[in-house]
């Protein structure tokens, strides 16, 4: 199977890290690397790609991000669609020929032109101009490895989705290695799930020969995968049931007290109340509740810190995880006092964070 890879686009840019990513791509930010592709117009808020040869041609952009979770939803037409319509295209060698089973579809896990997956669809009919004619689209599901094509799943679907020249939204939701693939235009229709896939961000569409295909929008939400690193299993119930029995004066929960903030545009990220558990290397720190700045990354259980004993009694190294889930750890440390206040201290940021030990 040959293709044509019409544009493998630049590199686009991660937000700041957050709980989950969203990015855009439309008519407004021209497409961004989209809208760069060979043989590409913007048209009518869409980017439109006329294929009039015998090849697909492929629109693929890679996305540089370390993701533990991602969905994309991209709204396509194929133009060249029309029921008992015949389009023309043309061989390597000059030579016309027609079609009135045009393809198109999305493209995943790219890595050149001979190693992909695609979803591909094709318009069809039973009986064109029958009374008793029934049409559909057809979509498979396959893997492109080495230049040959592995069929996964195949579906034949007549409800739900535009069957002609208008939109339709298609979505890859990828989780835990499993990429679960759907279409709608009303209500999504699960096509496939296709596992143990990697975790490629190369994503795109193509179109057929003699397919002419309008992308309207794609939008790309991701979960970063330094999320993950913080995710824990602890719960209000099971963190009440492990300090019941325990004996170590530092484990239970811990509430904020006071701050010294001495560093320029240095913001609290919020009134913490934590709980603090005893692990193998020193204590995990986890959240309970109390932030205020980006409040929607955090929930209860998730790790907010840890620190590991020094040579020096109460004096621990600390790891701690700002309001954007990110990693702090310039010459953090904690230092206990009298057994009942933690002093995290961030001598970077010139500040200081008190918290007192709940009874």
């Amino acid at each position: 199977m040959y293709r044509l890879l019409i544009i493998l686009s630049t590199i686009l840019s991660a937000l700041n890290c957050i709980s989950s990513e969203l990015l855009f791509i439309n008519e407004q930010n021209r497409f961004l690397s989209y809208g760069q592709a060979q043989n590409a117009i913007i048209d009518n808020g869409c980017i439109v790609i006329d294929n009039p040869t015998s090849r697909d041609m492929f629109n693929i952009a890679e996305l540089k991000a370390e993701a533990k979770a991602w969905r994309m939803d991209i709204v396509i037409a194929n133009l060249n669609n029309a029921e008992g319509k015949k389009y023309n295209y043309n061989s390597a060698n000059g030579k016309r020929h027609k079609t009135a089973n045009t393809t198109w579809g999305v493209v995943w896990n790219y890595s050149d032109s001979l190693n992909y997956y695609a979803l591909e669809l094709k318009s069809n009919n039973t009986s064109l101009y029958d009374s008793f004619d029934v049409r559909s689209i057809e979509a498979t599901v396959c893997q492109i490895s080495n230049g040959q094509a592995i069929e996964i799943a195949r579906k034949s679907i007549a409800k739900g989705i535009n069957l002609y020249t208008g939109f339709n939204r298609i979505r890859l939701e990828s989780v835990d290695g499993k990429i679960t693939i759907s279409i709608r235009q009303k209500k999504f229709t699960e096509i496939a799930v296709v596992e143990n896939c990697t975790h490629s961000l190369t994503l795109g569409y193509f179109a057929g020969p003699g397919s002419k295909v309008a992308l309207q929008n794609i939008v790309f939400e991701y979960e970063p995968l330094h999320i993950k690193s913080i995710t824990t299993n602890w719960t209000m119930d099971s963190l009440n049931r492990h300090f019941e029995n325990s004996t170590d004066p530092i484990e239970g929960f811990w509430d904020y007290f006071d701050r010294n903030i001495s560093g320029k545009g240095v913001i609290i990220g919020g009134k913490y109340s934590l709980a603090i558990v005893k692990t193998e290397t020193g204590y995990d720190i986890i959240y309970i509740s109390g932030a205020t700045s980006s409040a929607e990354n955090w929930t209860t259980g998730m790790k907010k810190g840890c620190i590991t004993p020094t040579r020096f009694v109460g004096n621990f190294n600390l790891i701690w995880y700002n309001s954007n889930t990110e990693a702090m750890s310039d010459d953090n440390y904690v230092q206990l006092v009298d057994g009942s206040i933690l002093e995290a201290h961030f001598p970077v940021e010139k500040s200081m964070i008190r918290f007192v030990k709940r009874k």
